[in-house]
């Protein structure tokens, strides 16, 4: 074999490797076999990592869509009760606020913009999450390319669809809108500013679904890694707390930029 036919089909040989496969029945595994799907998982050296990220896309979709008339009518409602202290306002800050409240009925705020916020949360989760489990599952010795990494994670966020589906119901059975925020949350006042804000950011990431996403993770660290489970895990939960100190960032920048009061932890996606 010359040079040149070689170096073809090792471009060839990468071109497939490089190819995205879906493998749409691993959705349904993830649930029932965990541990045998993400062992599959960490196998592929080629990016299987599109299906659970474009499900999740989808139903992001779907919720925005859906909860679109519900925003709509909260707003207006809103518009029927001014604030507190309104008629004492003057009448070009009066005429200002209704122009807001008019604005953001469009359907930029009441649909894309839910849309962007939360689709590209995800996919931020996705990118930055595989390159903190990657870095540290590295420097703890294991030798697994990052793209293994990526694909593990993608799919170790399949519970977030659960999630999302939880929202669509809510949407269509009560009409509800409003984030679902977790209890412990609520220990810490809405109001809060500085340490406080962040803390409230961490614990509102921790659902239900945030501790099964976590579950996943740490089963296909220890089946990725090739390192000894108690290491596998040890760094897979470090990795998992430092995502959950990035969620505190949000709630915290809120806090210093006039205390909005963000929904907390995951939701800021």
């Amino acid at each position: 074999m010359t040079q040149e036919e070689n170096s073809l089909e090792n471009v060839n040989a990468r071109k497939k490797r490089e190819r995205f496969e879906l493998h749409p029945a691993w959705l349904k595994d993830v649930f029932i076999r965990p541990k045998w799907t993400l062992e599959k998982v960490a196998e592929q050296d080629k990016p299987v990592w599109l299906m659970p990220l474009l499900v999740i896309t989808v139903m992001v979709l779907l919720v925005a869509i859906i909860g679109g008339p519900v925003r709509k009518a909260n707003i207006e409602a809103s518009m029927q009760q001014p604030p507190d202290g309104f008629q004492y306002w003057s009448d070009a800050d009066q005429q200002a606020y209704f122009q807001r409240q008019q604005n953001a009925l469009s359907p930029i705020f009441v649909y894309v913009f839910p849309f962007i916020k939360e689709a590209a949360g995800y996919w931020l989760l996705w990118a930055l999450f595989s390159s903190v489990l990657h870095l540290t599952l590295t420097l703890r010795g294991s030798r697994a390319p990052r793209a293994r990494y990526s694909n593990l994670v993608a799919w170790g966020m399949a519970p977030f669809i659960l999630r999302l589906i939880m929202q669509l119901l809510n949407l269509l059975i009560n009409k509800n809108a409003d984030p679902v925020i977790p209890p412990q949350a609520a220990w810490i006042p809405a109001d809060a500013r500085g340490f406080m804000a962040f803390l409230k950011g961490v614990l509102g990431a921790i659902d239900a679904y945030w501790v099964f996403f976590a579950v996943l993770i740490v089963m296909g660290t220890i089946a990725l890694s090739g390192l000894k489970k108690g290491k596998a895990v040890g760094s897979a939960l470090a990795a998992l707390a430092i995502l959950l100190l990035f969620n505190g960032i949000p709630g915290l920048i809120s806090s210093f930029l006039g205390g909005l009061s963000g929904s907390g932890g995951m939701y800021w996606f």
